[in-house]
């Protein structure tokens, strides 16, 4: 079964949440987007598909229940799920995960500032950590500049740039939701709604996250 549902609608956290889950973005240690670089490196190809192969045998040694993963493309950050395995996957059923605009922001917020800048600062203490955090945040969004369009990335990045300048200085992370938000209405949005027209005919349940348990 695949759980899929547009950008920041808790899948992972319901993934935690529900037995018989494989969680892939834990296993390839990335959050599976633009911005899904974490303060340690990810591992390599080979250390990734023994860390899959393991999490597989442990789930046919709990008696190989119905096996729930997130609605993943193949590549997750540097690495990549294993052709004959991603094919299998994509033939399942998939469930929709649906919430308000608002809990979105909230749960994008929590894990790419708060749970992010937290991974930092405990590998490279307060200051160092958030120089670095602030960093690989605007490099994320540089690197879909070209996608984003010139005058659409400028003014996000001066978004980003304030949000991260008023964290820095008050400790206020309020800021960040504005940037947030344009991210997951204006990239984000258009393209889950495409991949979900091409998937429609295998959608069987689509609900919040107390339905979908």
């Amino acid at each position: 079964l695949r759980l899929g549902g547009r950008t920041g609608i808790g899948k992972t956290i319901l993934l935690q949440q529900l037995p018989a889950a494989l969680d892939l973005e834990n296993l390839a240690w990335h959050r599976g987007s633009a911005f899904g670089r974490h303060a340690t490196p990810q591992p390599t190809q080979v250390d990734f598909e023994n860390r899959l192969a393991v999490a597989l045998l442990k789930h046919e040694a709990r008696g190989n229940p119905p096996l729930i993963v997130e609605d993943e493309g193949r590549a997750i950050g540097s690495v990549h799920v294993p052709h004959p395995l991603y094919e299998r996957f994509r033939q399942s059923p998939l469930v929709i995960l649906s919430a308000t605009l608002e809990e979105r922001v909230a749960n994008t917020r929590r894990e790419y500032v708060d749970e992010a800048l937290a991974e930092y600062r405990r590998r490279h203490g307060a200051k160092d950590g958030f120089d670095r955090w602030a960093s690989c945040l605007l490099d994320s969004l540089d690197r879909i500049r070209r996608r984003l369009g010139g005058a659409r990335h400028k003014a996000l990045r001066a978004v980003m740039e304030r949000a991260v300048a008023v964290h820095r200085e008050r400790g206020d992370t309020g800021r960040h939701a504005e940037w947030i938000e344009r991210l997951l209405v204006d990239y984000y949005d258009p393209m889950y709604d495409y991949q979900i027209a091409r998937n429609a005919g295998q959608v069987v349940f689509e609900g919040d996250a107390a339905a979908v348990r």
